[in-house]
């Protein structure tokens, strides 16, 4: 048994330490494991108001959660109705600003008018 460098013992008593050597037990050993159940069979009375408190925590976290999700909703279509009131109100500036910038028939006549008279001296 050279893997065990530093000793092991069974659960019937019996010891192995280094080299090989096995000393075996001379009485029954009181052994026990500590069994811990993982869910009650029974709720105690502090555990159901616990689950009662819980569960009423719970219910006014998600009643909040939908007030918050209807106020963003309304958010949300406010910021639509903006966007189309934005996007009106630009379309009608370009309008008018191509209209301000195109030259006319007239415009052009007297650009060129002025234009002839600065040449001449």
């Amino acid at each position: 048994m050279p893997y065990l460098n530093g000793g092991a013992i069974s659960l019937d008593g019996g010891v192995i330490k280094g080299k090989g050597k096995l000393l075996l037990g001379y009485s029954d050993p009181k052994i026990t494991f500590l069994v811990v159940s993982v869910m009650p069979n029974t709720m105690t009375e502090s555990n159901v108001h616990l689950v009662v408190v819980t569960r009423r925590n719970l219910d006014n976290k998600m009643k909040r959660l939908e007030t918050i999700k209807t106020k963003i909703r309304e958010q949300e279509k406010f910021h639509e109705e903006l966007v189309k009131e934005f996007n009106k109100r630009k379309r009608k500036f370009d309008e008018i600003e191509q209209r301000i910038t195109q030259p006319r028939g007239n415009e052009l006549v007297l650009r060129a008018a002025l234009k002839a008279k600065d040449l001449d001296p």
